[in-house]
């Protein structure tokens, strides 16, 4: 076994030889060393070689095999171990002989076209090319005011809940400036949060396969312990123990794997996020790639990889070329916002989902829910500033990188299906162009955003209010606490927000008005579709 190290992880490599007449205790003590030092320690694997092993393994659940062939050794092995076999290239006689098993999903086996010696006909020459997940060392430049990164899986709420309740918050009655309103709102909550959540490590962990539970990473631990007690003594008793664990490791991890199957295939259509986390939980993927070229660069260093995905998302915004300021509209009734309401904040704040989901300021929305009697009040002083003074935040506008009720693709599809099935059975002909507006919401026109708001009858207060909404936006790309520079977003509505569809729609809903023949809005996708001949296609 040989260990290869660079910057950004670690790969063991093994070659391995497994002649036919290899016993069954042999074959097994060799997997249980394999076992013991990927579950043991945060190790990528590669293992090539002729295992002696036909590629169709046996179904570790079928009871018509014996349990104790080297194929179902095998495929515990893989399973335990969360690896895959990734060879599939035969030889002369139609088999598979020599396995590439990895531990990632990023694995390609090819056959060599230039091997460096003669190949006989059991065994190919291969060309294996593998990508390890990258272990980053992520202690890299944070962004200096938003260097908390609590963990609140390790929080303790109970007195985090006990602190929220004695803060006195009569400082924000005298505050006049929504910005330092909302600095003091924060600054309370983090204080609660250093008394009562630590701080987030992004240290180098072993990370186990999604099904894995605690008490199955408990025994794996034990297991080890009984092994090394065992290599170190010769002790029988923890060879005993060793075996026996291993055995319930093996069930406990089929029954969890089951369960979490059922689990991800019932979220399919109730959860589709959580669904998508068993699929990348499959594919093995780290997200980001340790290398990657920009700008005619080559760069390897996380922090530089980041900050270029910010340099390229901020190409993607434009500068207004509208003038943004906008007088009453003495043409329609003016709608205009005087105060909020602690009841109406109060049932706002009991809508959000109870998940550890938070934004730049840390603050998950669980805490807001699970506190909303008695966040409801100093919140309602907060937005009452912010309408009061047109000012929102900028702590507020700082974010990371089907829209109607009742209006779905479905809905939209069935509209123009209807049209097309009317028209064929006037044995008639239907033409339809189909568009898509490119970079559309990062490039909606702020000015005039603000004129059309004040076309619909908003006061000049609130369009104020949104003015300031709009302005000074700024992003960041992150990745596993480390964070891009700071970008500004000079166009667009904040994507990821609950007004942002809402404005969208708003700049777009009159493109129908100055097209003459059908046609269909969903997001930026655009439709428009007509019943003709030759002579109306080309109208079209």
């Amino acid at each position: 076994m040989i260990k290869i190290i660079t910057d950004s992880t670690s790969l063991y490599v093994m070659n391995v030889y497994l002649p036919p007449s290899l016993t069954i205790d042999r074959f097994r003590s060799l997997f249980e060393v394999l076992e013991t030092i990927r579950l043991t320690y945060n190790v990528n694997f590669l293992i090539v070689g002729d295992f002696n092993i036909p590629l169709c393994f046996a179904d570790i659940n079928n009871t018509t095999v014996q349990r104790s062939t080297p194929e179902i050794c095998l495929r515990e092995f893989l399973e335990i171990g969360s690896l895959s076999q990734h060879n599939f290239v035969f030889n002369d006689y139609g088999r598979v002989l020599d396995l590439v098993i990895f531990s990632g999903s990023r694995c390609l086996v090819e056959r060599s076209l230039d091997p460096l010696v003669v190949e006989d006909k059991h065994h190919p020459a291969l060309g294996v090319s593998c990508s390890p997940n990258i272990a980053h060392n992520l202690k890299t430049n944070f962004v200096a005011s938003y260097e908390r990164q609590y963990d609140f899986s390790k929080a303790n709420f109970f007195l985090m809940y006990d602190l929220v309740g004695g803060i006195d918050w009569s400082p924000l009655g005298i505050i006049d400036s929504a910005e330092e309103a909302c600095a003091f709102f924060n600054d309370t909550i983090h204080s609660v949060f250093d008394r009562s959540v630590p701080l987030r490590s992004y240290e180098n962990k072993r990370i186990y396969p999604p099904w894995f539970n605690r008490e199955i990473i408990r025994l794996i631990r034990l297991k080890a312990k009984y092994w090394h007690k065992f290599k170190r003594n010769n002790n029988v008793i923890a060879r005993e123990e060793f075996i026996r664990l291993r055995a319930k490791i093996k069930s406990d991890v089929d029954k969890a794997y089951k369960t979490f199957v059922k689990r991800a295939e019932q979220n399919i259509k109730e959860n589709p996020k959580k669904f998508w986390s068993f699929i990348n939980s499959k594919k093995g993927s780290t997200l980001v790639s340790n290398q990657m070229f920009y700008g005619g660069q080559l760069l390897n260093n996380p922090l530089d990889i980041l900050n270029s995905f910010a340099d390229f998302f901020a190409k993607s915004y434009s500068t207004s070329t509208a003038s943004i300021e906008v007088t009453d509209n003495t043409n329609v009734i003016n709608l205009n916002i005087t105060c909020f309401e602690e009841s109406e904040v109060l049932v706002a704040l009991k809508r959000m989902k109870p998940t550890m989901t938070m934004g730049p300021d840390s603050i998950p929305s669980l805490v807001f829910r699970d506190c909303a009697y008695v966040l409801a009040s100093p919140l309602t002083i907060l937005f009452n500033i912010c309408l009061r003074t047109g000012t929102i935040p900028d702590c507020w506008k700082l974010s990371k990188h089907g829209f109607v009720k009742g209006h779905s693709t479905v809905t939209n599809l069935f509209n123009v299906t209807q049209f097309i099935s009317e028209v064929i059975e006037r044995k008639s002909q239907v033409d339809i162009l189909y568009t898509d507006f490119s970079k559309a919401f990062d490039l909606l026109d702020h000015g005039i955003l603000l004129r059309k708001l004040s076309q619909f009858g908003l006061s000049s207060a609130l369009i104020g209010l949104f003015k300031s909404y709009l302005s000074n936006r700024q992003q960041y790309v992150e990745f596993k606490g480390v964070r891009s520079t700071v970008f500004s977003s000079t166009s667009g509505v904040p994507q990821g927000s609950n007004l942002g569809p809402l404005l969208f729609i708003i700049f777009i809903n009159d493109l129908a008005e100055v097209v003459d023949v059908d046609c269909l809005l969903f997001a930026d996708d655009f439709k428009i579709y007509l019943e003709s001949g030759v002579e109306g296609t080309g109208y079209l």
